[in-house]
């Protein structure tokens, strides 16, 4: 399972794509795509073209009680914050 991040250009913040095709901070809104992802990709380049976000990617996710949530370190720490 995969989703979509970015940084949103105006202030920088981790933001994830949505169902509703819009950009939320929290990645518990993120839509999870099970499949080929490749045309939700291509439809967030509109974005980067209106310069709302830089950056975007698929990040790999899977389903837990809380949401989705990131399966890298790396994407843990930019959804949820620094590690102790």
């Amino acid at each position: 399972m995969q989703s979509l991040t970015a940084n949103r250009l105006d202030d920088g913040a981790v933001v994830y794509r949505t169902k509703l095709e819009t950009w939320s901070r929290n990645v518990h809104d993120a839509a999870v795509f099970e499949n080929d992802a490749s045309a939700a990709l291509e439809e967030a380049g509109s974005d980067v073209i209106r310069a709302l976000v830089v950056g975007v990617e698929l990040i790999d996710v899977t389903m837990t009680d809380t949401g989705t949530t990131p399966v890298s370190l790396r994407e843990k720490i930019r959804a949820f914050g620094p590690t102790i």
